[in-house]
C-alpha cells in the first residue's frame, strides 16, 4: 500500500496495485471455490502435482479477474482517456492506429460461394438495400462485399483484403439532409427524392428514403469539399443501389489491421488449410467476373492454375453467347506456392506477406514437412551403413594427397588439383592432430 500510494502521489496514476475489501475478498474466494467443481472431472486423470498446479492457477486467476477494485484515481484516468472502439486507449500510448479485420467473414464467403457454385443456384451476392431516415445513425458495414466489388480502379484493384484494411475505410452514405453531411456532403438529392423529401419532411415518424432513388452519391470529380474517396463502379446493374450506400475513403495514415474473430494458420491446420487462409487474406481477388484478370482472380478461383502471361485488358463485351471457360483446378497449397514464387503483384504486397508469415509462424519445430512429393519417399529410404575403419579412411586421404601433388597436364586441371590438394592437406593435418591429442581411438 505504501508503494502504490507513493506512485499515485508522484505520477497521479498507478495500475499495478489492487484494493480489495475483506468482504469482497471473502465473496470472491467463495466464488472461486464454487468454480473448482468444474475441474473435478478433468483433475481425476492428472497426477497430484498437476492437480495442485491447476487448482492454484485457477484460484489465482479467479481472484485476479473477478475480485479487483479500482481506486478513484484509476477510475478517473480510465474515464478521461476512454475511446469508444479502443478499450486499451487509457492504458498505453500508441504511435499507430488500428482497425478491425474480420477474417472469418472472408472465409465464410468463400464457403458460400463454393456451395453455390456446386449447386448452380442463384443467391443474393449483395446485402439488401436498407431504407433510411434522417434520424438513422447505425448501419452494419458489409466488409466482404465492399472489398469484393471494389472495381478496377488502380488504387484498389491489386490490394489484398489485408492491404485494403490498411489504406481504405468503408464509409456509410446518408441522405443529404442528414447531420453527417453538414460539413462534407457526399450525397445529393435526385429530382424525385427532393420532391418526396419536401412533401414528407415533417412526417412523424420520419419517412423512409431509398439510396439510388431519392439520393445519389456525388462523384469525387464533382465534389469541391472532399475528393479522397472512390465510388463503386456504375457499369454493373447489381451495384446501382450499393454504390449510393457506401464509398471507399483513403486514409491519411495507414492503419494496422487488428484481427477480430480471425482464424490464423497454425500448426494444427493442414498444409491445404493454411494455404487457403493465406490465399484469402493476402492475395487480391474479386467477386465480379467482369473484374477478373490473371493476377486478380475470382474468390472461388484462388486454387486454380493461373496463366500469368495473359494481357491485363479490360472486360470485353461479347456479341453472342459462348460456353464458359473450364477452370484448371489445383490445391490451395500449389496455388500459393506458385503465387509467392515470382508472381506477387507488388513489392509492398511482398513485404506484407513476409511480415505476416514471420509474425504468424504456422509450422512446428517437431513437424517434418516435405515441400516436394518425392522427398517423403526418399526420406524413408535408409542409407547404407559405412563400414570403413578410421585407419583405412586415413590411408585413403593420404593417397589422395599424394595423387593431387602430381603435376597436371592442363591449366584447368592444375587449378582443380590445387584445390583438391589444399583440402586434402588440411583434412590430413586435422586427422593427425586429433590422433596426437587422443581424440580418436
Amino acid at each position: 500500500m505504501a508503494a502504490s500510494r507513493a506512485a499515485r502521489q508522484m505520477v497521479g496514476y498507478f495500475c499495478g496495485y489492487t484494493c480489495k475489501r475483506q468482504v469482497v475478498g471473502k465473496y470472491e474466494l467463495d466464488q472461486a471455490a464454487v468454480s473448482m467443481h468444474l475441474l473435478s472431472e478433468e483433475l481425476r486423470k492428472d497426477s497430484s502435482r498437476r492437480q495442485l498446479a491447476r487448482v492454484t492457477n485457477r484460484m489465482l486467476s479467479d481472484l485476479q479477474c473477478r475480485g479487483m477494485l479500482r481506486t478513484a484515481t484509476e477510475e478517473v484516468n480510465l474515464a478521461a482517456n476512454s475511446a469508444e472502439h479502443d478499450e486499451m486507449n487509457a492504458e498505453f500510448i500508441r504511435t499507430f492506429m488500428t482497425r478491425a479485420f474480420f477474417g472469418r467473414r472472408f472465409l465464410e464467403r468463400l464457403e458460400k460461394e463454393l456451395k453455390t457454385e456446386s449447386k448452380h443456384s442463384a443467391w443474393s451476392r449483395l446485402p439488401p438495400c436498407h431504407k433510411l431516415t434522417i434520424e438513422s445513425n447505425v448501419a452494419p458495414t458489409p466488409h466482404v462485399e465492399a472489398y469484393g466489388y471494389r472495381g478496377r480502379h488502380p488504387a484498389v484493384w491489386y490490394l489484398s483484403p489485408w492491404e485494403f484494411a490498411m489504406y481504405f475505410t468503408i464509409q456509410k452514405l446518408w441522405p443529404p439532409c442528414h447531420l453527417a453531411n453538414l460539413d462534407t456532403p457526399l450525397t445529393e438529392w435526385t429530382e424525385e427524392g427532393l420532391a418526396f423529401y419536401e412533401e414528407h419532411k415533417n412526417d412523424e415518424p420520419a419517412a423512409e428514403l431509398t439510396p439510388g432513388v431519392h439520393w445519389k452519391v456525388i462523384e469525387p470529380e464533382r465534389n469541391l469539399h472532399k475528393r479522397d474517396y472512390l465510388t463503386y463502379p456504375s457499369a454493373y446493374a447489381m451495384l446501382q443501389s450499393f454504390r449510393h450506400e457506401w464509398v471507399m475513403v483513403r486514409t491519411s495514415r495507414p492503419f494496422v489491421p487488428q484481427p477480430q474473430g480471425t482464424p490464423f494458420p497454425d500448426k494444427h491446420h493442414s498444409t491445404e488449410e493454411r494455404a487457403r487462409i493465406l490465399n484469402v487474406y493476402l492475395r487480391p481477388w474479386v467477386l465480379s467476373q467482369a473484374d477478373v484478370c490473371a493476377h486478380v482472380p475470382h474468390l472461388t478461383d484462388l486454387n486454380s492454375v493461373r496463366i500469368w502471361t495473359l494481357p491485363m485488358s479490360g472486360p470485353k463485351r461479347r456479341r453472342c453467347k459462348s460456353a464458359p471457360l473450364e477452370i484448371d483446378r489445383c490445391s490451395h497449397r500449389a496455388a500459393w506456392k506458385e503465387y509467392v514464387r515470382g508472381h506477387i503483384v507488388s513489392e509492398h504486397a511482398k513485404r506484407i506477406i513476409l511480415h505476416f508469415l514471420v509474425g504468424n509462424c504456422c509450422y512446428s519445430m517437431k513437424e517434418h514437412y516435405n515441400d516436394e512429393p518425392g522427398n517423403e519417399k526418399a526420406a524413408r529410404e535408409k542409407l547404407p551403413a559405412v563400414s570403413m575403419s578410421l585407419h583405412t579412411l586415413h590411408q585413403h586421404m593420404q593417397s589422395m594427397t599424394e595423387i593431387a601433388s602430381l603435376p597436371a597436364s592442363t591449366s584447368a586441371q592444375a587449378v582443380a588439383r590445387k584445390d583438391v590438394h589444399s583440402g586434402c592437406a588440411l583434412a590430413d593435418t586435422l586427422w593427425i592432430v586429433g590422433v596426437l591429442m587422443g581424440t580418436f581411438s
